[in-house]
């Protein structure tokens, strides 16, 4: 029975996005054969919700946040604690990885890394954080004892970039197979549930191409759209809620 730590994760029960969602998964599946300790982000569970323990795994909580800026110190402060009882750690994303050589060089533990996509390419990072992020990656593709990618193109790039071989394992889940009466308040709310609709759920930044799926269907009145997602933080997002508008 192995003592995996998961680590750069906002937590579960999944409340957030795909990692999440994953971790909420290994956690379902896993916890009965091993040790598994999950990091999560205190400010997204209310105090009621803080529980020690759920499905098998251990909850640990931190006073920071899993995303942006914090995930620097929230993943650094895992990986150190974990250091403490865990025999393998899962890390998702690069942000706290340029500690590995610390880790490697003076403790033992096992170190799978999730590199996520490829984060220092995204359009909100700029100036000093870019090049942290693209040096993370680096320090996280050359010290990890595993590199896990979630697609065909980032293990492709990971392939031409550092030169390594890296697990491909796309993601999967199974929260969409059953099927349930729609409710009247629903369907008098949303009409269109009763026809052919396309539908998408994401973070609205430009690295899911909201933009070009929004231009594509604006030339396709005919076809129903049906976005979920962040639409009132950046002015990505912005913008594009107030193109929906005019389409």
């Amino acid at each position: 029975m192995n003592n995996i730590a998961i680590i750069g994760s906002a937590g579960v029960p999944s409340r957030y996005g795909g990692f999440e969602t994953l971790v909420h998964h290994l956690v379902e599946h896993l916890a009965e054969k091993h040790k598994i300790s999950v990091y999560c982000s205190k400010h997204l569970y209310q105090e009621s919700d803080r529980k020690q323990h759920w499905k098998g795994a251990k909850l640990i909580y931190l006073p920071l946040n899993a995303n942006g800026i914090q995930s620097v110190p929230y993943d650094v402060l895992s990986i150190l604690h974990a250091l403490i009882y865990a025999d393998t750690l899962l890390i998702l994303g690069v942000s706290g990885c340029f500690i590995l050589p610390f880790i490697k060089l003076f403790f033992g533990q096992k170190i799978i890394v999730n590199i996520d996509g490829v984060e220092w390419k995204r359009d909100k990072w700029q100036g000093f954080a870019k090049h942290f992020l693209k040096f993370s990656e680096k320090i996280a593709v050359k010290f990890a004892d595993t590199i896990v990618t979630e697609n065909a193109g980032i293990q492709e790039y990971v392939q031409q970039e550092y030169n390594k071989e890296s697990t491909l394992i796309a993601y999967g889940a199974d929260h969409v197979i059953q099927n349930y009466a729609l409710k009247r308040e629903f369907t008098d709310l949303y009409p269109f549930l009763f026809e052919e609709y396309a539908f998408k759920v994401c973070r609205i930044e430009p690295e899911n191409n909201i933009h070009m799926i929004l231009s594509a269907f604006s030339k396709m009145l005919d076809k129903i759209l049906v976005i979920v997602g962040n639409w009132n933080i950046s002015e990505y997002e912005k913008k594009n809620k107030r193109r929906i508008f005019k389409i």
